[in-house]
């Protein structure tokens, strides 16, 4: 089935956020389908990072709800929202650095998992066979991201684009039902950006993940993402496709005097 015939997982309805008295984010309105890829774009505090911030319970919402599968989770705890189905990453990686790699995806699979503790300290069956079907998640998304040699290996101890790696990898490993990038590609040679480009696609298809993508690098955005959304000083300026959002003028002129414009350099490379 198609992403524009799958059902609406995530909805947004009249987002707005304020910081005393600025408006961070206005009236955004979101209808993420099952299985859809979408990129959402903008300049410098355009509220890219405040939306995702909304969407997992960070900050709350001045006005507006958000619903996954019809529910309203607006009002929920960032854990409880993980529990319900939205897990993200950061600008900044978040990892448990002095621990190895088979050990931080381990605490990510198992945060949702809450065994009583008479079972947890008689190692029942019940708790061992949960704890091999998690290892078993574990190493398949391991090896669908490149990082199986590595899973004794310290997160300290990884180059930098491997640990941004291992981070989508311990978002993916809880199973979500959407998955919120935020800026996955920051820091990264365009070498590692190709790898992960391919990373990302791959795990898109081969565990029907719907996915939420902020990022700069155009080139990465405009060859991955089914449908792109563009925030300016947090408004919803755009919503389309690559080619429809590349040729708007809303977005040409949010773009003009940005200093350094990745996708003005963009459109001038594809020109």
């Amino acid at each position: 089935m198609a992403y524009e015939e799958a059902k609406v997982l995530l909805e947004a309805q009249n987002l707005s956020v304020s910081f005393r008295g600025i408006v961070a984010l206005h009236n955004y309105r979101l209808n993420l389908r099952s299985g859809e890829l979408i990129g959402i774009i903008g300049p410098n505090g355009a509220g890219k990072t405040t939306l995702f911030n909304v969407l997992t319970g960070v900050v709350p919402a001045s006005n507006g709800q958000v619903l996954l599968e019809g529910r309203d989770i607006s009002r929920l705890s960032p854990d409880a929202i993980r529990r319900a189905g939205i897990a993200r990453t950061f600008q900044n990686i978040r990892l448990f650095r002095r621990l190895s790699v088979m050990d931080n995806m381990r605490i990510s699979a198992q945060l949702d998992q809450h065994p009583g503790l008479l079972t947890t300290l008689a190692r029942l069956h019940g708790f061992t066979t949960s704890e091999r079907a998690r290892d078993a998640r574990v190493l398949e998304v391991l090896h669908l991201l490149g990082l199986t040699a590595y899973r004794e290996t310290r997160a300290d101890s990884l180059p930098y684009g491997l640990q941004r790696r291992l981070e989508i990898a311990m978002a993916t490993v809880a199973q979500p039902k959407v998955l919120l990038l935020d800026e996955p590609a920051a820091g990264m040679n365009p070498a590692e950006v190709e790898t992960l480009m391919h990373l990302i696609a791959q795990l898109h298809a081969e565990l029907n993940l719907t996915v939420m993508l902020i990022e700069h690098n155009m080139r990465m955005v405009m060859g991955m993402c089914q449908r792109i959304q563009v925030l300016h000083y947090g408004e919803l300026i755009a919503d389309g496709t690559p080619a429809a959002v590349q040729n708007d003028p809303r977005v040409l002129e949010a773009y003009l005097g940005v200093s350094d414009s990745a996708f003005l350099s963009y459109k001038n490379v594809e020109a």
